[in-house]
């Protein structure tokens, strides 16, 4: 039912940072994570393919009505989601302490130490998430014991295609649409490759169409979920003056803002170099595309009502794909 789509019960929601690759999703992530009460995830990819699974296994619940499970609860594929989101939320919120011990685990074999040294290390405060790209200065898990840590921040760019039943499955989750310029998006993804971790060089034509991609599916987010559910940051405020733009995505969030959420714009994670210029004349059909589209939707701003327009096509696409894939 759509009114769910707006959130409807008390349950502090997790957060959703969507919008392009290269966007600074990565740092936004940790840096929201550095509050006591937000959990910070590598990039997830099974939450959201889940909630299109989900649609399928309320249809196989339900298939003999009041003789199968799903059919004997009363429940509306509204209910269902729901609920499911209820205990993947649980979950993750749980994974925090496994997390913690595979932290400790690679600590000890990256530095040669013993778990009660990573242990003492971690009561001081320096007990890095990985050695090997950041310092725990600027970067942890869990910046104190008593940390509740309830909900937790994804920032899988991936998700921004599953706007629509991510909300479903959880009706009071936060949506940050991180937007950042196509032409210093498609600069990165050119030299991907710098990354490591497997990124490949895109050409030209390949980044600006992913950007559009991506960028095009979190504004129809916007206008689906509305100014409640989702709130635009521009990369470029955000990286100019990091702590004005926290406050503006706590008080989204209904937290209240911490200083130490502001460390990791102090070190740089997952950044790629390149050799292209700063500015330089975009020759391809699809570079000339995103930036029309960009100037666009900086020149119109972020959509402050629901259209309903959009939450149909967003609710008819998930529809359809899910359907699709059941079929193959």
């Amino acid at each position: 039912m759509i009114e769910n789509m707006h959130g409807t019960n008390s349950e502090t929601g997790p957060i959703f940072i969507v919008g392009s690759g290269r966007s600074g999703t990565s740092v936004l992530t940790w840096s929201l994570g550095q509050h006591p009460n937000v959990l910070p995830l590598p990039e997830t990819h099974w939450i959201a393919r889940l909630t299109v699974h989900m649609r399928q296994l309320f249809q196989f619940g339900t298939s003999q009505g009041q003789y199968t499970h799903l059919g004997a609860l009363d429940w509306n594929e509204d209910d269902f989601f729901r609920e499911f989101g209820h205990f993947v939320n649980q979950f993750v919120v749980n994974t925090r302490e496994p997390r913690l011990r595979y932290i400790r685990k690679m600590t000890a074999q990256k530095l040669g130490l013993t778990l009660e040294e990573v242990l003492e290390l971690e009561k001081q405060g320096k007990l890095s998430p990985d050695v090997n790209l950041v310092t725990a200065k600027n970067y942890q898990l869990v910046r104190s014991s008593v940390d509740p840590k309830c909900r937790w921040v994804d920032g899988t760019p991936e998700n921004t295609h599953y706007m629509f039943s991510l909300a479903r499955a959880f009706p009071n989750a936060k949506f940050i649409h991180l937007l950042r310029n196509p032409n210093s998006v498609a600069r990165s993804l050119m030299g991907f490759s710098s990354v490591g971790a497997g990124g490949i060089d895109h050409t030209e034509q390949e980044a600006y169409s992913a950007w559009m991609k991506y960028v095009h599916s979190a504004v129809k987010g916007e206008e689906a979920l509305g100014p409640d559910r989702v709130l635009r940051v521009i990369y470029e405020d955000l990286i100019e003056d990091p702590e004005a733009m926290l406050k503006k995505c706590f008080s989204f969030f209904g937290e209240d803002f911490v200083s130490a959420t502001v460390l990791p714009f102090n070190e740089k994670i997952n950044s790629s170099s390149s050799s292209y210029k700063e500015k330089y004349e975009t020759v391809t059909e699809a570079s000339r595309e995103a930036n029309k589209f960009y100037n666009k939707i900086m020149k119109e701003g972020q959509s402050k009502r629901v259209k309903d327009k959009s939450l149909k096509e967003l609710t008819e696409n998930y529809q359809n794909y899910a359907n699709c894939i059941h079929q193959l």
